[in-house]
């Protein structure tokens, strides 16, 4: 081209910035061309849902602690009185394993004060941690598989396909705040196996048939048996099954064809393998929780 040529050319437009409204928008419903964008002009845009999540996360414990405090209260009630009416004495200490509250003392009747780090802060390293996780293996997968994606790109990706998460804790948060009980995590509701699992220890009085699986603390104990470990099993891989998950994992699979520029195979294979990884980190509490109590020698299973 000749010098007039080039004056005469006309100036590539600049690129409008979107802002957080047109991007959470455009995730529901322009993805591919907003992950498009994301993938040229998103900078450090990552940053916004991830904080948005972490701080509605917070919110959600807030709101959630009193409920599971005053779940908890009902139960030790409803043991104690079942263990009355059949003449024992309920001597011991009881807990629930597997709940929202984790391992919960319910001698007292109470769960205490809850730990104020452990209460609001796993919730916000949570958050942290599936950004990281997701897209550390994407962008993994994605060269494994061919592409070439920049880092910053994946990584940017990967904190917008938390915009789900996002509508499931508004969700959660209306539920809590209205109906005062806490939703059924995913697919947990048609399981028919209870979540929970009561624990007795120092050889107190076992909970009553149909409070979940239980394990007793103390002398005399036999090893802790995979009856009691499965129904958290299930549970914990039913719970990270709704229509929440299923839009982040169509979100990843466009997110990494466009951002990784695959085909759409390639795409879904990635997103298959950091769905499969996902569950088998999500079983890792409830394993983790067993095998300490298998370290405090717990005696006999009694059954549901």
């Amino acid at each position: 081209m000749t010098p007039t040529e080039i004056e005469a050319a006309p100036a590539e437009a600049p690129v409008e910035k979107r802002g957080l409204g047109w991007l959470l928008l455009g995730i529901g419903l322009w993805p591919r061309s907003t992950f498009a964008y994301l993938r040229e002009h998103g900078g450090r845009s990552w940053v916004l849902p991830v904080l948005l999540v972490a701080l509605l996360a917070l919110a959600a414990r807030a709101v959630a602690i009193p409920i599971e405090k005053a779940q908890a209260d009902a139960e030790l009630a409803a043991i104690k009185a079942q263990l009355g009416a059949q003449g024992q004495g309920g001597n011991g200490t009881f807990f629930i394993a597997g709940g929202p509250g984790g391992l919960s003392n319910l001698t007292s009747g109470t769960n205490g004060a809850p730990n104020p780090v452990l209460a609001y802060g796993l919730p916000v390293v949570g958050v942290a941690w599936d950004w990281l996780l997701r897209g550390t293996v994407l962008l993994g997968l994605a060269w494994l598989l061919g592409g070439r994606p920049g880092a910053g790109a994946m990584f940017r990706m990967s904190g917008w396909t938390l915009v789900p998460n996002a509508a499931r804790l508004v969700v959660a948060l209306a539920v809590m705040l209205v109906a005062h009980h806490e939703p059924a995590a995913g697919l947990v509701g048609f399981n028919a196996a209870p979540a929970n699992a009561s624990v007795s220890v120092n050889g107190g009085s076992a909970p009553p048939a149909g409070s979940g699986a239980a394990v007793q603390i103390g002398p005399g104990g036999g090893g802790l048996s995979g009856a009691a470990f499965l129904p958290l099993l299930r549970s914990s891989l039913l719970s990270a099954i709704d229509l929440y998950t299923l839009w982040g994992l169509l979100l990843m699979l466009i997110g990494v064809a466009v951002t990784a520029r695959l085909g759409w195979l390639k795409a879904a294979l990635s997103t298959a393998g950091y769905w499969v990884l996902s569950l088998v980190l999500a079983t890792l509490p409830p394993l983790l929780t067993f095998m300490l109590l298998t370290l405090a020698r717990p005696g006999g299973i009694v059954g549901p």
